[in-house]
């Protein structure tokens, strides 16, 4: 008879997904690559039994996912590889997961999530498609974003496209 694997923290008391979710995810043959279906920003909520301020937390499709707090680190990086600023746009996204090893918390090495790849899944249009990025902002928030990410060339072949659409805005 065969037996079914089960990862020896497996039983552990956790709100949030953790770097361990991804080693029982690896154990049991599931996904890492989960598809985001909402991002909340949440204040005065308890994380594991501690009270944390505030913080964005994004929760997935995949029902064996728990709920991912998302902090400053992984923030940047979704933005630097998708350029959406606005957290409630990333609904729809998927988000490959992995365990960095380097990760520090408080100057200490303890490990912890990173994100590998972000697909917009034809949501928002690559990076380097600038003219329909700049047709799909909705404030000058985004608009500023692109502004900021661009090239002094790019920037001057641009700037008329970007100075109607703030017009516009």
């Amino acid at each position: 008879m065969e037996t079914k694997a089960i990862h020896y923290l497996k039983a552990r008391n956790s709100d949030f997904l953790a770097g361990t979710d991804l080693e029982i995810f690896d154990l049991e043959g599931k996904a890492k690559s989960l598809t985001v279906k909402s991002v909340e920003y949440k204040e005065d909520f308890s994380v594991n039994g501690k009270k944390k301020a505030r913080g964005l937390v994004m929760s997935f499709v995949e029902s064996y996912a728990k709920p991912f707090i998302v902090n400053t680190t992984n923030s940047r990086i979704i933005k630097e590889l998708t350029g959406v600023i606005d957290a409630s746009k990333w609904v729809g996204f998927t988000i490959e997961f992995y365990f960095n090893t380097k990760v520090e918390l408080k100057k200490e090495v303890v490990g912890g999530i990173r994100i590998r790849n972000v697909n917009t899944n034809g949501l928002f249009p690559a990076l380097d498609d600038i003219e329909t990025r700049v047709s799909k902002c909705t404030n000058r928030a985004e608009l500023m974003s692109i502004w900021n990410e661009l090239s002094e060339s790019d920037q001057v072949k641009h700037k008329d496209l970007i100075t109607a659409k703030s017009k516009s805005i």
